[in-house]
Formats: structure tokens, sequence, C-alpha cells
């Protein structure tokens, strides 16, 4: 399962690896004391976000190369009284196609006395191709490849399928099928829903659901296929999601998760303010804000 930190998005995009970890002094960081809701600015290209809730306090902030393509994510804060500290890096090739994916992020649970851990992977494309056909998780010491792949199907040029196995595809072998998600879109080509399955000795198992809503105002991150690699295919379409519902079937009893939000815009119609609600199985309600930041 992968966690956005703006919103709790379900997915089956799990690759479990061999990991040691590391620590950049500019990833050391630490949580910041609640504040008042800041203001927003007006621009078009994105720079950050800070999103409030009854439990959380985040700080995303985004960074650009020259082309303004996407280069790297990183996430500061509280969620339920834990620290967050995230970076995610993405090597781009002079075409411009993104290569590799470095995540560095703290967890209490680390092995590693400094507490953040470390992964890789890296992007293949087909000889030609902009699309990539497959990702491959490898050691951070060595870069020798491990048994976690992930193989993507397309439909008129964007990802409707990914699998999840264990073994390496660049090796030529088959791996053994771990996981799936299906993938649909609306007209205006934004992921509606995502599918998702896990697979024990060949035996398909549904796992989880989500389905999203949008806008019909222009999104400042519009990602496309790299958004399955990255942040998450909500962001791959040209608008901006409003809604979510999650049911993960993965425990003893599923669990339902719904966000909603409505946004105010700024003069160059980009999100300026989003106020919502979350609603748990089990848990209390949560009210969301997010602010966004542009220059």
């Amino acid at each position: 399962m992968r966690k956005s930190l703006l919103f709790i998005i379900f997915t089956s995009l799990l690759v479990t690896s061999c990991q040691k970890s590391i620590v950049w002094d500019d990833l050391v960081l630490t949580p910041p004391t609640p504040q008042p809701p800041p203001t927003g600015t007006n621009g078009s290209l994105l720079t950050k976000i800070v999103s409030l809730s009854t439990t959380d306090t985040l700080t995303i902030t985004y960074s650009y190369d020259s082309l303004k393509r996407l280069i790297k994510v990183a996430t500061v804060g509280i969620s339920r009284g834990d620290k967050v500290d995230k970076s995610q890096f993405f090597l781009r090739d002079t075409s411009g196609k993104m290569v590799q994916y470095t995540e560095i992020e703290y967890s209490r649970n680390s092995t590693n006395a400094l507490k953040y851990d470390t992964s890789y992977a890296k992007v293949h494309y087909p000889f030609g191709s902009s699309n990539f056909d497959y990702v491959i998780e490898f050691a951070n010491t060595s870069r020798t490849l491990i048994s976690d792949s992930i193989a993507f199907t397309y439909t008129n040029n964007k990802v409707t399928q990914f699998k999840v196995f264990y073994g390496p595809l660049a090796t030529g072998g088959a791996g053994t099928l771990a996981a799936k998600s299906d993938f649909t879109y609306d007209a205006s080509g934004n992921v509606i829903s995502n599918k998702a399955y896990t697979y024990t000795n060949n035996v398909q198992t549904s796992s989880g659901e989500a389905t999203y809503g949008y806008d019909t105002k222009k999104s400042p991150l519009i990602l496309g296929n790299e958004g399955f690699i990255t942040i998450g295919e909500y962001y791959s379409g040209p608008n901006n999601a409003i809604s979510y519902t999650v049911v993960d079937k993965t425990g003893t009893n599923p669990t339902t998760v719904n966000i909603s939000y409505n946004i105010n815009y700024n003069s160059n119609n980009y999100p300026a303010q989003a106020m919502g609600t979350a609603t748990y199985t089990g848990l209390p309600n949560q009210t969301l804000q997010l602010t966004y930041f542009y220059q």
C-alpha cells in the first residue's frame, strides 16, 4: 500500500526489498509545531502545499528542473503524533524521461539507528518508447537487482494495469505474480477507479478499490503516466481530485475512507485553498484544509 501524505489513497503498489538506510543532512528535519492556516499565493507553478487536519500538520514542497519537470518532493510534519520526514528524488535522462526513483523516509520501526529507510527503483523503457514498461527495485549499496518488479500495460498510451512480481523481469524470468491493479479513466483522461488484487499460488483475491472524482479546472501538477511511479495516479490527469472513496479489504474487516473537498481557486484558476472532510471506518471524522503556494 502506498500512502499519500496529502490524502489517504489506496493502491496495491507494494514492493518489499532488503534495504539499508542512509541519512542526508538536509533530510534530518524536526517536525514543525502546528500553526494557523497560512495564506496561499497566486501563480502557475506549484511549489508547496500545507496540509492541516485534526491530527496532522504537513508541508509538501515540490522542486523542478530548468524545464519545470518534477525532480523532488519533500514532506515533513506530524501525522497522528508521529514524525513525518520523506524525500522523493526523480532522476531524468537527457531526453527528460525519468530513469531512477529514490525515496528516503523516516520510520520509527526502522532497524537503522538513525531511523531512515532508503529505497531505489530503476525505470526501464523499450527502445524508442517514451512509455516505461517495468520498474525494478535494487539494493542501495551495490545496486544489484533484487526480486521485485512492476510491469505496466497501456491502452491508448495510458496505464490501465500494473502487475507486481517477485522475480526480476530484467533477467528474463517471468517472476511470481503477487499483486495487480486495474485502472479506468473518465473522458477527460483522469483515473476514476483503481481495483486491486493479490495472488497466492495464482489464486486472485480482491484487496481493495479506490474511486476518484474531479473538478473541471486545470491541475497545477499534471504528471501523466509518471504519476503511477511517483506520487499517485490521481496526478496523472488534467484535473484536480476533489473526492475519494477507498475500500481496503486486506484486513480481517474491510475499512472505508471517504474524503471530499471544496476548492477555492486563485486568479489563474489553480487551487488556492481546499476545505474538506474525511470519514473513516471506526475512527473519528476529520476536518481537512490544504493551502497551495505557487511561483
